[in-house]
């Protein structure tokens, strides 16, 4: 499992107050907190072995937004890169960069919302060791 779709769900569950610090993080601390709670998820998706990256929901932009931002990625290529626009690795290499992409991300409004996944947040202590002392 890639720790951007981990990391993903830990930022959200932190906005949501799903999880949380037992403590006021300094902005200097928050690094390291969030690492603690990405490697305290990645062990609770190993330890439970009806869940894996597979069943994670995930969220795709529609083709007519996919288009939409393909169309304002070039406008605000040739506005800003005008020769690189013009060369071969430009507008022309893009568009079919634009082709194999997908535009997806985890669906953290289900993930932090569907009782399937409360086993992320039951398997780990999920609260700040770090902001206790102890070692990330």
């Amino acid at each position: 499992m890639t720790t951007e779709i981990i990391e993903d769900i830990v930022i959200a569950a932190y906005k949501s107050g799903k999880i949380r610090s037992d403590s006021n993080l300094s902005s200097e601390d928050i690094p390291s907190q969030l690492r603690l709670w990405v490697n305290e998820v990645r062990y609770a998706f190993q330890q439970n072995d009806d869940l894996s990256e597979k069943d994670i929901p995930i969220e795709c932009l529609y083709d007519f937004e996919v288009d939409r931002l393909l169309e304002v990625s070039l406008a605000y290529e040739k506005i800003l890169l005008p020769a690189f626009y013009d060369s071969p690795n430009g507008a022309s290499n893009l568009i079919r960069e634009f082709q194999q992409w997908k535009f997806c991300s985890v669906d953290t409004e289900k993930v932090l919302n569907d009782s399937q996944w409360d086993i992320l947040w039951k398997s780990t202590t999920i609260l700040s060791r770090f902001s206790r002392g102890e070692p990330v």
